[in-house]
């Protein structure tokens, strides 16, 4: 009988939350633990248009929001 092996991760995440936002270049900033308030008030004033991405890091939550062309979006005024 042959035998299986299992591999386990660690229970620890490696997803964070990003606050993403364009103005002339892509800007990300990590707001993992943070409650909506406080999150925002982390952006720059006045408050730019942005999108809520998980991501592993800054690098890729930029990536993930340039791949969906949410360029337009983030650069018009609400």
């Amino acid at each position: 009988m042959p035998k299986k092996v299992v591999q386990l991760e660690t229970a620890r995440r490696s997803d964070r939350l990003f606050y993403v936002w364009f103005d002339g270049e892509y800007q990300a900033i990590d707001v993992t633990g943070k409650s909506k308030t406080d999150a925002i008030a982390l952006l720059p004033s006045p408050t730019p248009n942005f999108v809520q991405q998980v991501a592993r890091n800054k690098d890729d939550a930029i990536a993930i929001v340039k791949d969906t062309q949410a360029q337009d979006l983030l650069a018009s005024p609400v």
